[in-house]
């Protein structure tokens, strides 16, 4: 069950099915989100909505997904959230970019070097990937929110302090608008 939602997440992210990228999805996969600003609680919300979506999309038992209910919400599952609001706002009505949007944020967050090939080289390991969710989650990137999921170049709110979907519409606004 566990593992037939992470491939229903892989799914979204990694549609042509390259998967150089396994070790790390798998580690975010299995860091738990934790929040400290308001509102940042809906976005596990957004992972319930997921896994809404998993258990109707492949018809899981219902005794099954209730256990997956149960599982603490995951980073991975937290960006999967943003990328799909991303897409909701950048609508393109020819077809879904989640794939885009979720990649976009693994590179501010400045993981696309965590390959697999590059792990298997010792290039980068687990701990480095706990490093930078702890940045995340932690907030201890820098105002503009260098180190974090929306990077700005200029914003007069400090990202430090604002829920998660504020600095996404910014972000928005500022790269996209």
């Amino acid at each position: 069950m566990y593992d037939g939602y992470f491939e229903y997440l892989l799914s979204m992210i990694d549609p042509d099915g390259q998967f150089e990228y396994l070790k790390l999805l798998d580690i975010l996969y299995r860091i738990d989100f934790r929040w400290s600003i308001h509102n940042d609680d809906n976005r596990i919300s957004d992972a319930y909505e997921l896994r809404y979506n998993y258990q109707r999309d492949q018809q899981v038992d219902e005794r099954s997904a209730k256990e997956l209910m149960l599982v603490p919400c995951s980073i991975i599952e937290v960006i999967c959230g943003l990328a799909i609001h991303m897409d909701e706002i950048l609508r393109d009505p020819e077809r879904s970019h989640v794939d885009r949007w979720f990649w976009e944020l693994i590179g501010n967050l400045g993981l696309l070097d965590f390959t697999d090939g590059n792990y298997e080289r010792g290039l980068w390991s687990h701990k480095d990937v706990e490093e930078r969710m702890d940045t995340l989650m932690d907030r201890t990137y820098d105002e503009l929110g260098h180190g974090g999921l929306f990077p700005r170049n200029v914003c007069y709110k400090n990202q430090k302090e604002i829920e998660l979907f504020e600095q996404m519409n910014g972000y928005i606004c500022e790269f996209y608008c």
